[in-house]
C-alpha cells in the first residue's frame, strides 16, 4: 500500500494519512517508518473486537499520531488497554435535527411515541424496557413504543411483549430508511434508551461491551426530543440528567418505570426538556464542533516534522 502512495505521489512529508477502521493496524507501523503522520477513528467497542494477540493491535495503535475515541468513557477504556493517553483524543457526536419533509408515518393512533433506534441485541436491553413499560401500562398511562431496526433478538422480544400484554402498544419497524428514522424523530414524545453493559469472551479473553456513546441518543436530543436512559457505558455524557432527559441505574427496570412514567404524563416538562436537548446537542454534537474540532486536530500535527 505504501508503494500505492508513492506511486500517486502522495509523499511522506506532505501527506497524513486518516484511517477510518481499525482493522488496517498491521499497516501502521510501516506508514510511520515510512515517515507519514497518521490519525484514525474508532468508535468504542471495535478496539475490543480486534485480535490483541502479543499485543500486537497496543503496538500497532501507539504508532498513530493520534487516535480519535467518541466519549471520555472510550479514551479512558482504551488508556486501560496499554494505548498511550498522549495519542488519545476525544471528539463526540456527529448529528443534526431532521429536515423540514419527512416521509408519512403510518402509526396505529396518536398516543404518545416513545422511540428506540438501534439493533436487536442484548446489550441494548429492550427486554427491560419492555418490563418497565408493563409497569408504566399498570399506572394508566397510554403509550404507543417504536422500535426501529433489526436483529437476533427480535423474536424474542415480539413474544415477550405479547406475553406482558403490550402486543397493542408495540410496534416493531425493522430496518428504514434514515430518512423515515428522522420522521420517527420528529413524531415522538420521548426517546429510551435502556442499554446495559455485558460482558462478551473472544479468543479466550474477556472484554466488556457497552454504549459507548449512543448516536440515536444524541440525534434524539438533536431533534428535541427528551430522554430517558440508562448510565451505561459513555452515555451519561451524552445528555443533562435533569435538563434534557432523566438518567436511571442500567436494569433498574423500577427506575426506568418511574422515569418513562413521569414524562408521560407531564407534557409541559417533556416539552422544556425537548427545548434543551436541541440547545445541547447543537452545541455538544453538531457537525460545525466535529469538523472544527477535526480540523483543529489535524491542523495541529506539523507534517514538516517527523
Amino acid at each position: 500500500m505504501e508503494r500505492v502512495f508513492r506511486s500517486a505521489g502522495f509523499k511522506p512529508e506532505e501527506t497524513l494519512i486518516y484511517h477510518n477502521t481499525l482493522d488496517l493496524f498491521p499497516f501502521y507501523a510501516s506508514y510511520k517508518s515510512a515517515g507519514y503522520r497518521q490519525v484514525a477513528r474508532s468508535g468504542g467497542n471495535d478496539i475490543f473486537f480486534m485480535d490483541r494477540t502479543s499485543g500486537a493491535f497496543i503496538d500497532a495503535v501507539n504508532q498513530l499520531d493520534f487516535l480519535i475515541v467518541n466519549s471520555v468513557f472510550s479514551l479512558r477504556r482504551s488508556a486501560e488497554l496499554g494505548i498511550e493517553e498522549k495519542r488519545l483524543r476525544v471528539i463526540k457526536g456527529g448529528c443534526e435535527a431532521a429536515p423540514d419533509q419527512t416521509p408519512a408515518l403510518e402509526l396505529a393512533d396518536d398516543r404518545p411515541v416513545i422511540l428506540n433506534c438501534g439493533r436487536l441485541v442484548d446489550f441494548k436491553g429492550l427486554e427491560d424496557a419492555l418490563h418497565a413499560l408493563a409497569e408504566v401500562k399498570r399506572q394508566g398511562l397510554s403509550f404507543l413504543f417504536v422500535i426501529v431496526g433489526e436483529g437476533e433478538l427480535e423474536k424474542d422480544l415480539r413474544n415477550l411483549a405479547g406475553e406482558l400484554g403490550l402486543a397493542d402498544d408495540v410496534c416493531f419497524y425493522g430496518k428504514v430508511s434514515p430518512l423515515m428514522v428522522q420522521g420517527f424523530y420528529k413524531h415522538s414524545a420521548l426517546y429510551l434508551s435502556t442499554s446495559k453493559d455485558v460482558m462478551r469472551e473472544s479468543k479466550g479473553r474477556r472484554y466488556l461491551h457497552t454504549e459507548t456513546m449512543g448516536r440515536s441518543i444524541c440525534e434524539a436530543q438533536a431533534n428535541g426530543v427528551p430522554l430517558v436512559a440508562t448510565d451505561a457505558g459513555g452515555v451519561p455524557e451524552m445528555l443533562q440528567d435533569g435538563t434534557t432527559g432523566l438518567l436511571v441505574p442500567q436494569g433498574d427496570v423500577g427506575a426506568i418505570a418511574g422515569a418513562v412514567g413521569q414524562l408521560l404524563a407531564d407534557e409541559p416538562l417533556r416539552r422544556r426538556m425537548g427545548d434543551k436537548a436541541r440547545e445541547f446537542a447543537e452545541t455538544e454534537f453538531g457537525w460545525d464542533r466535529v469538523v472544527s474540532q477535526s480540523i483543529d486536530l489535524v491542523a495541529s500535527i506539523k507534517l514538516d516534522e517527523k
